[in-house]
């Protein structure tokens, strides 16, 4: 192993910082014009033994942790040569796969890798997209249309415990939905965290305004709507209505631009102060993620109730089967 000081991670979230990392295989350093670019070279599975404890919490049901492993390759399998031009075919963060080294691996994921070796997830022949995000509030979401990109394997799916709660309600009762913690695999208190499933977030204003100020010169915001739902109620757009304009965000910026929500399914309800203007906004959302693809909490609660690995990615990604590319 190789050890390196003072790696950076989660440049832009609210999460980085600098740590000491070990790491398997070789390690390169790359020309790059801002310093240089370190590259580790390994096997596909010795990356897997950082990765899916990197990504999954070690302590969960071992079929959870073998649906990562299977979904994590999968991914890793269909995005390599991805930054070839850089000399790379991975980042080593959530752009790609969080990957943290040696130092995060341990017996139960080792285990978990090796009973899936090889295994990825395919559809027609090819390797799925196989995205995942940490919980999708009990029903997960369909690839948002700024993706430009929506295969029949990911489909928007209920995590239900309850046939009461099989799907999402009609629009009008949407805030209703958001605002219950309805009982489904991804709400499992021993796996998901109560700010993942359900949350409420308050943001001043001028919080947001500072996050747009190099966007778009709107003046001082009076509004926030949404202007564009997916079927699976993530909102795609936002207008953030200004006093000399407006702004018209979609896609993943929103969660940024309006105060580092943690998902796109999420009602907004200003409080004005005694100008007249929003003096800030509460955000109450479901779910910690993009939501498409394999939901991490509801992995782990679907094991703990005694789904296999093939049930809980049969789960996820309908219409895709489990293909063994090496021994």
């Amino acid at each position: 192993t190789t050890l390196l000081f003072q790696m950076e991670y989660g440049r832009g979230y609210f999460w980085a910082g600098e740590a000491t990392r070990a790491y398997r295989g070789t390690i390169q350093l790359l020309p790059f014009p801002a310093g240089m670019t370190i590259v580790n070279q390994l096997t596909m599975e010795e990356y897997l033994y950082a990765v899916v404890p990197s990504e999954m919490p070690s302590s969960w049901p071992a079929a959870a942790l073998e649906a990562q492993a299977i979904a994590a390759r999968t991914y890793a399998y269909a995005n390599l040569g991805r930054y070839r031009q850089r000399g790379f075919d991975l980042l080593g963060s959530v752009a790609s796969q969080a990957y943290n080294g040696v130092t995060s691996e341990n017996a139960a994921v080792r285990r978990a890798v090796d009973a899936t070796r090889g295994q990825i997830l395919t559809y027609n022949n090819k390797p799925i997209s196989a995205f995942y995000s940490a919980n999708s509030g009990g029903y997960s979401a369909v690839p948002p249309s700024t993706w430009n990109f929506n295969p029949p394997y990911l489909q928007a799916v209920p995590d239900k415990l309850v046939e009461a709660h099989d799907g999402l309600p009609a629009p009008a009762k949407l805030a209703d939905w958001i605002a219950t913690r309805i009982p489904s695999y991804s709400s499992n208190p021993k796996y998901s965290a109560r700010s993942a499933y359900r949350w409420r977030v308050i943001v001043p204003r001028t919080e947001i305004e500072h996050r747009l100020q190099n966007r778009a010169k709107i003046g001082q915001i009076t509004g926030i709507v949404t202007a564009g739902r997916a079927a699976c109620g993530r909102v795609e757009h936002v207008l953030v209505q200004g006093t000399e304009g407006q702004l018209r965000i979609s896609g993943d910026a929103i969660r940024s631009s309006l105060g580092g929500l943690r998902s796109n399914l999420f009602t907004i309800e200003p409080k004005l102060g005694p100008d007249g203007l929003p003096a800030f906004f509460i955000f109450t959302g479901a779910g910690f993620g993009h939501g498409v693809g394999l939901d991490q909490s509801g992995a782990a609660g679907m094991a703990a109730d005694g789904f296999s690995v093939q049930a809980i990615l049969g789960h996820y990604y309908p219409g895709a089967t489990i293909t063994k590319l090496y021994q």
